[in-house]
């Protein structure tokens, strides 16, 4: 039978060689985990407790994909990159909607996106693994960047009250 997870393909993006290389105790690794931080702090800001949820889940998933199972076909690299696509489409839009209502406090989120996924696209693209470390774990920072900027606004939106 066919593993759930290989329905959209093989589901690795590093060879399985460079897990010699991998320090999980390193920027690279702490990227991922960072994740469950920014939803964290932007629940202390007042964003809804959904955010929290999903970054927790996304830390987890992309933890288990970048570090525990890197270079291995498996179904968190599936997961990871479900959460992605729903995290990007739920933040990016949500911000793009708050610029079109003329929010100044949610464009500063814009500018750390863009960065975020030209390190994402530059990082698919790296041919050793110290190259894709660093362009992987400055996607995950820049992408949270945005992401505190996004739910430090959306806290303070929901401190005014329903608009």
């Amino acid at each position: 039978p066919l593993p759930w997870w290989r329905v959209v393909g093989p589901e690795t993006r590093c060879p399985l060689a460079w897990r010699k290389e991998l320090e999980r105790q390193s920027w690279y690794a702490a990227s991922s985990l960072t994740f469950a931080v920014a939803g964290g702090v932007g629940a202390l800001w007042g964003a809804p407790p959904r955010d929290f949820s999903l970054l927790a889940l996304v830390a987890l998933a992309s933890w288990q994909a970048d570090v525990t199972y890197l270079g291995v076909d498996h179904g968190w690299r599936t997961l990871d990159t479900a959460l992605a696509v729903v995290m990007i489409a739920r933040y990016l839009g949500l911000a793009a909607a708050r610029v079109l209502e003329r929010s100044a406090a949610h464009a500063l989120a814009l500018p750390p996106f863009l960065i975020s996924l030209a390190c994402f696209v530059r990082s698919q693209r790296a041919t050793t693994f110290r190259k894709r470390a660093g362009l992987h774990a400055r996607w995950h920072f820049w992408l949270q960047a945005a992401l505190l900027a996004l739910l430090r606004a959306e806290g303070a939106r929901g401190a005014e009250g329903p608009r």
